[in-house]
């Protein structure tokens, strides 16, 4: 028979610590925040990506949160780079940092293009060396960095201190309006056709 924890037990105690806090929002994923079950992933795997994907859509701030703090989103936009021919993966990335983008704490948005310099990966990869031998491997994923980059641009728009960060960028305006806009605007007309 399981024990029942008394009503006194269930009630939050209203002179917890923040690091009781913290250790309750560990219980919430099952564990303590030390050991968490990001942290010691070194890859994901398409199954796991979907699962993520899954919990950023319950739009809970608390998963968003643990997710930024155990790095999830840094170590999923690592493997996109990784793993350059992998498309079913790319679009999981891509959906699940556009979920990210969403998300109600836009400090969280932020944070993460800042400590992942999102906006210098993009540009590097939209600025090629038309001699580089990898051009080729990298083209099959280079639609979805620019949807993701179409997807950070259009939150941008309505988030003003988002659209501060990539104002301040030296190289995403004009990466912006010579790269990404004309892909985007080529695609609509073939799609419009």
């Amino acid at each position: 028979m399981r024990h029942k924890p008394s009503t006194q037990q269930r009630k939050a105690d209203p002179t917890q610590t923040a690091e009781q806090e913290q250790d309750m929002l560990g219980q919430f994923w099952g564990h303590s925040l030390i050991d968490s079950p990001f942290v010691s992933i070194k890859s994901l795997s398409i199954k796991s990506l979907e699962l993520l994907n899954a919990l950023l859509l319950s739009n809970f701030e608390a998963v968003h949160k643990q997710m930024d703090a155990d790095h999830v989103f840094d170590l999923a936009l690592n493997v996109f780079f990784e793993q350059p021919l992998n498309s079913i993966l790319h679009n999981n990335v891509v959906n699940m940092i556009s979920n990210l983008f969403y998300c109600d704490d836009y400090n969280i948005t932020i944070g993460f293009v800042q400590r992942s310099a999102l906006l210098d990966r993009i540009c590097s990869e939209l600025e090629p060396d038309e001699n580089s031998k990898d051009r080729y491997i990298r083209a099959s994923y280079l639609h979805y960095l620019i949807q993701l980059a179409d997807k950070l641009h259009r939150v941008a728009a309505m988030i003003t201190p988002l659209n501060d960060v990539l104002e301040a960028h030296p190289r995403w305006k004009t990466v912006f309006e010579s790269r990404i806009e004309p892909y985007l605007e080529e695609a609509n007309k073939r799609i419009c056709k």
